[in-house]
């Protein structure tokens, strides 16, 4: 039983502030105040959030992590050596991405965006909210509503104007 944003490990689970999220056996281990993640070392502020696998799900602090490797951070994602903005937290348990209004998550190649789900080339591309976090390649600010092609490839757009040029996709509107 833990209170509100306290974190503990239960053999290979954690459970923080409520959420349960099964973790691969030796991925995590919780370190006072700090976190390491296979290898990988996050610092973590009181009442942070969670961890899975080589993904690490924190509220505030910062993740280092592994190209391909995507971490959810508050306010902040860290895709491939991106730093976007996250408009909310974002709380992943069991594959599933549970979202608040408004909130984004990534799954996979999937990614739900304030209710649309968008799929996309694995690994190529995260939508988060008002910002675009790319896996190897440019991420640039169009006007709303702004479509681009580049290269044979179609950007897309969300509501915010951020777009990105790495994979296939359809237009968001």
């Amino acid at each position: 039983m833990l209170a509100a944003g306290d974190v503990g490990l239960i053999g290979s689970e954690v459970a923080v502030s409520g959420w349960e999220v099964i973790l691969a056996a030796g991925d995590v281990g919780l370190i006072g105040s700090e976190v390491a993640v296979s290898g990988w070392e996050v610092i973590l502020a009181a009442g942070d959030v969670g961890l899975i696998g080589s993904e690490v799900a924190v509220s505030g602090g910062e993740v280092m992590l592994a190209a391909g490797d995507v971490g959810l951070i508050g306010s902040e994602v860290a895709v491939s050596g991106w730093e976007v903005m996250l408009a909310a937290e974002v709380a992943v348990s069991g594959g599933e991405v549970m979202l608040a209004a408004g909130d984004v998550g990534l799954i996979g190649s999937e990614v739900a965006v304030s209710g649309w789900e968008v799929m996309l080339a694995a690994g190529n591309v995260g939508l988060i909210g008002s910002e675009v976090a790319a896996s190897g390649g440019e991420v640039t600010k169009f006007p709303l509503n702004h479509s681009v092609g580049s290269g044979g490839r179609t950007v897309f757009i969300l509501t915010a104007g951020w777009i990105v040029s790495t994979c296939r996709a359809s237009t968001v509107s």
